[in-house]
């Protein structure tokens, strides 16, 4: 859990970053009112792409797909330390 503080601190150190508390046990990134992220408990990080980028991701293998969600999502594990 402690790289998922660090995460945490490190982005809402961000000029105009907020966090809030997520649905499903997460935490939240906000750019004003649009979510940039957000974080689950057990350290998957799902981030909103528009979807040229997320299909570019996906193709070059440099992120999973999201399980569940929305179609321009991806998901990401933290590994553990």
């Amino acid at each position: 859990m402690q790289q998922l503080k660090k995460l945490e601190d490190t982005v809402s150190s961000w000029p105009q970053i907020s966090v809030h508390p997520h649905r499903f046990a997460a935490r939240e990134f906000r750019f004003g009112n649009a979510e940039v992220g957000h974080v689950h408990d057990g350290g998957i990080v799902d981030i909103p792409f528009p979807r040229p980028i997320r299909d570019v991701l996906l193709a070059e293998g440099l992120a999973p797909r999201a399980s569940v969600g929305s179609q321009f999502r991806l998901g990401y594990v933290s590994s553990s330390e």
